[in-house]
């Protein structure tokens, strides 16, 4: 029998002077210690899921979250309201669909499930069960690619020259990248990241994103850098 698939995560990052961050001196400024429960309670849940994604717009889901932090419906709906104001959450989401959730844990829970993925398809390989089709494992398990925020994210964060963001994300929703694809993506741009023509004069011919993705450009054969010893031949053969 196949070992379940492990949802959500164990643990986030919460730093010692998370208190600092402005979004909860804000919380806690109007609801004191509250406020921080709110915050961090809702987190604990939301990263449990294994989309990164909880529901909150049933009245009886409110009281259920408000009685596990220990405050009245009432004030629940209040921090809430608060919340979504101060970008706690993704508020275009709640306000559309009563789902609590930000691009920052979907794009964790995402980074994840990706490293889940790849482990168990390892293994099962390794078994000589064949291979998983990673879509549907993806898809099967809450991973969102296809139109997602959280896919474009982790593209946005690999590619080294971060301009027009906007076009480039125009692109990325007409491509429509899958599962395999994505994966084949950042893996092209870290591998360009040690090519000669995208580390000479710090960057300068790095193509804008939006044109890397239009062109295909996860398609191209890559340079690798030269070695020392090649590139001591190079200068010699200049000199001669």
């Amino acid at each position: 029998m196949a070992r379940p698939f492990k949802q959500g995560l164990s643990y986030f990052p919460h730093d010692t002077d998370a208190h600092h961050d402005d979004k909860i001196q804000s919380l806690m400024a109007l609801y004191g210690a509250e406020g921080y429960a709110f915050y961090f309670i809702l987190l604990e849940k939301i990263f449990r899921m294994e989309n990164g994604r909880i529901t909150c717009g049933k009245l009886i889901e409110k009281a259920g979250l408000a009685k596990t932090i220990g405050i009245t419906v009432e004030k629940f709906e209040l921090i809430l309201a608060s919340a979504l104001e101060i970008g706690c959450f993704d508020v275009n989401l709640y306000d559309n669909e009563k789902i609590l959730t930000s691009n920052g844990i979907e794009k964790r829970i995402f980074s994840v499930n990706n490293i889940r993925y790849k482990d168990r398809n390892r293994k099962i390989k390794g078994k000589g069960k064949g291979k998983l089709k990673l879509e549907n494992e993806w898809k099967t398990h809450g991973i969102h690619t296809e139109n997602s925020e959280a896919a474009f994210s982790l593209f946005w964060q690999a590619y080294p020259k971060k301009q027009a963001k906007g076009n480039a994300e125009k692109v990325w929703k007409k491509l429509k990248p899958n599962a395999q694809l994505i994966e084949i993506i950042i893996q092209a741009i870290n591998k360009a990241k040690q090519s000669n023509d995208w580390q000479k004069d710090n960057g300068q011919y790095i193509p804008l994103p939006t044109s890397w993705l239009n062109a295909k450009r996860w398609e191209d054969e890559i340079s690798q850098p030269k070695s020392g010893a090649d590139r001591i031949t190079e200068i010699m053969r200049r000199e001669k």
